[in-house]
């Protein structure tokens, strides 16, 4: 009887984890879908302001992902993303300050990796990697107070940025 108790808790718990991703993917800057191009999605997730809530959506997307990382303020451990990035993001795209923590840590698990001082320049790149039935996910994984007011800010430029492509 435990064991039939257990499997309904886990049951529980996998539905209130897809009604709580319904949830996000309602919120503005949180897994946004601002639009899609030639079979390409174009997803804002400028929320996500730091590792874990990155890791949760790059999780989520089941396309092959061209990832747009902001440049991180703080040293931090990347490598958390080394499975993810051997089996779904294809190309690394950063973007501000210039930083090789990321690179060095990722890099050698994409096929591709470039760096960028504007999102402009950054969305330009990824847009040419990008390739039908793929997905270009904007999870910055830090702050960007360097550069934005806030992530509605910096979600609003992405938004404005895939809007003219």
């Amino acid at each position: 009887m435990q064991t039939k108790k257990t499997t309904s808790s886990a049951l529980d718990f996998l539905k209130a984890r897809e009604q709580a991703k319904n949830t996000w993917t309602s919120i503005s800057h949180r897994l946004e879908h601002v639009k899609q191009i030639e079979n390409i999605d174009y997803v804002n997730d400028s929320k996500a302001m730091d590792i874990d809530s990155t890791y949760f959506s790059l999780e989520q997307i089941r396309q092959p992902i061209v990832w747009l990382v902001g440049s991180p303020e703080l040293e931090d451990n990347y490598t958390v993303f080394e499975k993810l990035c051997r089996y779904k993001v294809i190309n690394i795209v950063q973007f501000g300050e210039a930083s090789h923590l990321i690179q060095s840590q990722l890099g050698n698990y994409v096929d591709k990796f470039a760096s960028f001082e504007r999102l402009e320049d950054a969305l330009d790149q990824a847009n040419r990697w990008a390739t039908k039935g793929s997905a270009v996910l904007f999870s910055p994984a830090t702050p960007g107070f360097d550069r934005y007011n806030d992530f509605r800010d910096r979600g609003d430029h992405f938004k404005k940025l895939v809007n003219n492509l």
